[in-house]
């Protein structure tokens, strides 16, 4: 009876986390994030969902040339090679 009660208090009133949303990279951030980063730059959300995305592929890049010791003119290009090499469904 009391797992039953519980069951129903989690129903009635959620449990819902945050809610995240792709940039389409791969990289999801909170929809929250991206409000308040077009607030914040006076940018509308789309915009701000895109330079969201250019930071985040620009840190990726950053990350991939210093793992692997090359510039990152070349780690770009790897990751670029990377993305169009899977398979798509």
């Amino acid at each position: 009876m009391r797992y039953l009660t519980v069951l129903l208090l989690v129903v009635v009133a959620g449990c819902a986390g945050p809610t995240f949303t792709n940039l389409g990279n791969g990289v999801a951030v909170p929809a929250e994030s991206i409000e308040t980063y077009a607030t914040e730059h006076g940018v509308t959300r789309a915009e701000a969902r895109s330079q969201l995305r250019r930071q985040s592929d620009d840190n990726r890049i950053k990350e991939h040339a210093a793992k692997y010791g090359i510039t990152e003119e070349q780690a770009k290009r790897q990751l670029e090679h990377a993305a169009n090499q899977q398979p798509t469904n």
